[in-house]
């Protein structure tokens, strides 16, 4: 009897722990275990990334998110300041294996470097105004550390957080390529082709133009290959659809446009195709290429 008697008292000791533990109050689904507030970046291990459609002004956007940890409990206000810090960029960089540039101080600026956190409102966004030309001629981003607090504690692991920017016209985008190019005396005269599973980068350089990233494709023996010097930067008009210039990028050599007059350089939005000629200096070389680039997917 005494034996039973143990067993159901402790069952009962059990039931009624469970009980009380079932009073407790939670914060998004999970039992607080600490009575401290703490400050972080939601998206601290992935980052954040913002993409956005070009423009010649100033555009407002939304870098991250700024929180309370999900385990903390407060019952009044509390400040949090925030700064830009490009070496959050530059551990990144070193962790992955990236190139990703930090963003220049005079190309964006915080709405607010300081945010309250409450009861209330337990997260907000962090919001900036970017200059987009700023940020079309390499990868950049921008690296965010929480500075201090009014009280409470800085998350240890999440108080930095690196936010990826990607600023696209209407032509940027991931595309395949079929082509030709004659340039006599190479190696790199006939047809070429990129499927879209290779990727070919068409990059965001202005309002109205983009350029092919790495460089212009060519043939090589029966693959391709991209020519360090081989440049072009295409630019079209909005109204017409019409390629208005086809220009040497930084350490590329001349390019010839318009080089054959019958033949229509254009893009066509129902399809999402770029069809562009240009010839390659110098002139009476006899040099052109030949691309058509069809999109595939966003990049």
């Amino acid at each position: 009897m005494k034996r039973t008697n143990v067993l159901l008292l402790g069952s009962i000791i059990v039931l009624q722990f469970i009980s009380a533990c079932k009073r407790h109050d939670t914060f998004g689904d999970i039992e607080p275990n600490t009575n401290r507030v703490m400050a972080e970046f939601t998206e601290a291990a992935t980052g954040s990334s913002v993409v956005h459609d070009y423009s010649s002004t100033p555009i407002e956007v939304d870098l991250t998110e700024l929180r309370l940890s999900t385990r903390s409990i407060t019952d009044h206000g509390t400040k949090v300041r925030i700064i830009s810090n490009p070496t959050v960029v530059t551990q990144y960089n070193q962790a992955n294996g990236t190139e990703y540039t930090p963003a220049k101080p005079a190309s964006f600026s915080f709405s607010s470097e300081e945010y309250v956190l409450s009861p209330a409102q337990k997260k907000v966004m962090v919001k900036a105004s970017l200059v987009p030309a700023a940020f079309l001629d390499k990868p950049y981003a921008i690296g965010l550390s929480i500075a201090e607090m009014s009280d409470g504690d800085i998350s240890a692991t999440a108080k930095n957080v690196i936010v990826f920017i990607s600023i696209k016209n209407d032509y940027d985008g991931i595309y395949s390529v079929k082509g030709y190019a004659e340039i006599p005396g190479t190696a790199f005269t006939g047809s070429f082709s990129l499927s879209c599973a290779e990727e070919l980068a068409v990059v965001t350089s202005g309002s109205l133009s983009v350029y092919p990233d790495p460089g212009q494709p060519v043939v090589s023996g029966s693959s391709y290959t991209f020519l360090t010097n081989l440049l072009p930067e295409f630019t079209f008009d909005k109204a017409t659809n019409k390629i208005t210039a086809v220009s040497p990028r930084s350490g590329s050599i001349g390019f010839i446009y318009p080089f054959d007059a019958a033949y229509n350089s254009r893009y066509d939005p129902a399809t999402k195709t770029i069809y562009v000629k240009y010839g390659v200096a110098p002139a009476g070389s006899g040099r052109y290429v030949i691309d058509t680039l069809k999109f595939c997917k966003p990049r």
